[in-house]
């Protein structure tokens, strides 16, 4: 009888400690920053012995100019979401693998996805059914990206090539060699000239997409690079990887080189939220907003209990996807969260994965952890000539960057 009064008083212990670790962590939405839990139907999440597992999240993607949210992950379905109204729409059906990347199409009629059943599916985004199957690789598929007119598709993954299908004929108009066998991301600049792409090697090469000549190459990390991003105006491409450093280069070779340290976490994914101001996600379950004008760190978010591995971004809203199986939508308004001399202010438009967000005070809330950032070289590299004559394509920017 002792024994089982011991017990219950254990689980009840542990149910309180449960629940104040909710509580503590319910506490971390910020109202600058307030963020909504995208919450999954626990119906179709479960299993076949009825317990609840939602899935990794591995991609997120909006609709250009348009309603849809996209996610994914490691269940092999895509999940399209309303925006506007908060709720889900379908679950789309057509890989057999765990699914690694989304690309809407720049008119937003087009869904790609792609990922470890080594086969790209283009979904029609009007009448959310599938439309084809582009095309099947001989490797598993990381990152796909649309030029930003719509006619090419760029595809990289486990292997040593970077393929870009016509949009129209749906073949490969060009094949390009990488820097290793394991490429993980790609970016097409603002006017879709260049095109970037990295992977575990550490090195960034660019192409032109005029001719798809290699423009430059650049050995910028230490470790794998896990994503790029070229800036809304232009004139910076930023990398990041798992050496725990974001990289910005300037394109027109007349800013060098910087790097934002990001304390002790693998950097993942991360996205411009501004002309000057970025966002990451690492390892440390964090999100961290940066003013790249200033070279401080602005602020940190927090509500993620796993590594934050996929960032989209459009208006105030920053989407972003984590191993911990959760999507949240957050408000990401810098004219809001700072007014001059006043206190943060309610967004005036309601987003509907937002309602009634949890918050507390903001004199009750940990202070944002502020950095600075210092040009700097990686320490261990030794000094790297450019093949590439300065003033030419980036002037001499990649040729700095070791």
């Amino acid at each position: 009888m002792r024994i089982l009064s011991l017990a219950r008083a254990l689980c009840l212990a542990i149910g309180g400690l449960a629940v104040l670790a909710g509580t503590a962590a319910a506490q971390l939405d910020d109202p600058r920053w307030p963020s909504r839990i995208i919450p999954p139907d626990e119906q179709e999440e479960r299993d076949a012995e009825g317990r609840f597992k939602p899935p990794v999240v591995t991609a997120v993607c909006m609709q250009p100019d348009g309603p849809l949210l996209a996610t994914t992950g490691d269940d092999h379905f895509i999940r399209v979401w309303n925006m506007e109204e908060g709720t889900l729409l379908t679950r789309l059906e057509g890989h057999t693998d765990w699914v690694r990347t989304l690309a809407f199409s720049p008119d937003g009629r087009q869904l790609a996805s792609a990922g470890n059943d080594r086969t790209i599916v283009i979904w029609n985004a009007d009448t959310l059914e599938k439309q084809s199957t582009l095309a099947t690789h001989d490797a598993a598929i990381a990152a796909i990206a649309y030029s930003p007119d719509g006619r090419s598709l760029s595809v990289v993954g486990f292997d040593d090539r970077l393929r870009i299908y016509d949009t129209v004929t749906g073949q490969i108009a060009h094949e390009l060699t990488c820097p290793c066998g394991d490429m993980r991301t790609l970016a097409y600049n603002g006017d879709g000239s260049l095109l970037a792409a990295a992977g575990r090697s550490g090195e960034i090469y660019v192409w032109k997409t005029t001719d798809y000549a290699l423009a430059h190459q650049a050995e910028a990390h230490r470790r794998r690079v896990r994503a790029l991003a070229f800036s809304p105006d232009g004139k910076r491409l930023v990398s990041c990887g798992e050496d725990r450093i974001v990289r910005l280069w300037s394109i027109a070779g007349d800013g060098g080189v910087v790097s934002l340290p990001i304390d002790m976490a693998k950097v993942l994914s991360l996205t411009f939220v501004a002309d000057d101001k970025l966002a990451v996600g690492g390892s440390d379950n964090a999100i961290r907003l940066w003013d790249l004008a200033t070279r401080t760190e602005i602020d940190k978010l927090l509500g993620h209990t796993g590594s934050v591995v996929a960032m989209a971004h459009r208006g105030a809203r920053l989407v972003t996807g984590s191993y911990d199986t959760s999507v949240r939508v957050w408000t990401v308004d810098f004219a809001a969260a700072n007014p001059p001399g006043g206190a943060p202010q309610a967004p005036v438009k309601v987003d509907p994965f937002n309602k009634n967000p949890v918050g507390v005070a903001p004199e009750a809330l940990p202070g944002p952890r502020r950095g600075t950032l210092e040009p700097t070289a990686p320490p261990s590299l030794p000094p790297r000539t450019s093949p590439f004559p300065a003033g030419g394509a980036f002037g001499g920017a990649f040729g700095d960057g070791r």
